[in-house]
């Protein structure tokens, strides 16, 4: 998966990849960064959208919406339980200098 790849709970020596840890802390702080320091109640159900773009087909699509479903875990929702439906989006271009992930997150009503 481009730069942020495959994780692995210790990175490869040499490896220039994340751990999954460290990945998840990342994804942690900016959650946190751009919830802006609001509360968020963690209860309900909610829907997620992971639109990733990458530089390569490396990554399977559902790794990419699990990924950060466990990482929202304790920052949006108790647990990825809540998490009713989701969608994910793998955009690849090989001539994209850079990788980055967009992670929508709805309250469902009900």
């Amino acid at each position: 998966m481009g730069k942020f790849g495959t994780y692995y709970k210790r990175p490869a020596k040499g490896s220039k990849r994340l751990s999954y840890p460290d990945y998840k802390a990342l994804v942690q702080e900016q959650a946190k960064a751009a919830l802006g320091g609001r509360e968020v109640d963690g209860e309900g159900l909610y829907m997620v959208e992971v639109e990733a773009y990458l530089t390569s087909l490396r990554g399977d699509w559902d790794n990419i919406g699990g990924t950060f479903s466990d990482a929202l875990e304790g920052v949006i929702w108790e647990d990825d339980s809540h998490v009713v439906r989701g969608v994910v989006r793998k955009w690849v271009e090989k001539k994209r200098k850079r990788c980055w992930v967009e992670v929508t997150v709805w309250k469902m009503k009900g």
